[in-house]
């Protein structure tokens, strides 16, 4: 135990040093907005909190006592929030692979793979958008969303 407080008490002031080097202010707007566009989201896709027992398919956790969301899975952005961690990592490992093959021609023709990466983020693509349309996200954001999601690395806040 003693082990835990050291390590939480570490981080816990690296955090604070963090914070004060971005400062206050700034972050005060940053947790504002934050707060704002997760309620919008929260909103729009009808996310509540739901006991896990009462979950089922891709929505269902792993553990037991645990509490999952449920929404409107219409939406791609609603049902990959709603999603439990074990169906989004295999979602997200599927368009990695996808991408994968398209970069590496050595293990499938480069065509098929440059081809089915196409289609993949096409689709992705597409279905960004439908959900950007409908959800209130600044067009600024949707470049960073976008690389985020394709694991493109960005140090700008």
């Amino acid at each position: 135990l003693e082990a835990d407080y050291k390590l939480y008490n570490h981080f816990n002031k690296k955090f604070d040093q963090k914070v004060k080097e971005f400062g206050l202010p700034r972050m005060d707007r940053e947790l504002k907005v934050l707060e704002s566009e997760n309620l919008k989201t929260k909103e729009k896709c009808s996310l509540e909190e739901v006991k896990n027992e009462n979950l089922g398919g891709e929505q269902k956790l792993w553990g037991a006592g645990t509490l999952g969301y449920q929404g409107n899975t219409e939406l791609q952005i609603c049902r990959l929030l709603a999603m439990a961690e074990n169906p989004l990592l295999d979602y997200v490992r599927q368009l990695q692979t996808t991408r994968a093959y398209a970069a590496m021609p050595f293990i499938q023709p480069q065509e098929q793979a440059a081809q089915q990466a196409a289609e993949a983020d096409a689709v992705f693509d597409q279905q960004l958008q439908n959900n950007v349309q409908q959800m209130p996200i600044r067009k600024s954001d949707i470049e960073k969303i976008k690389n985020m999601l394709k694991g493109v690395r960005s140090i700008k806040l």
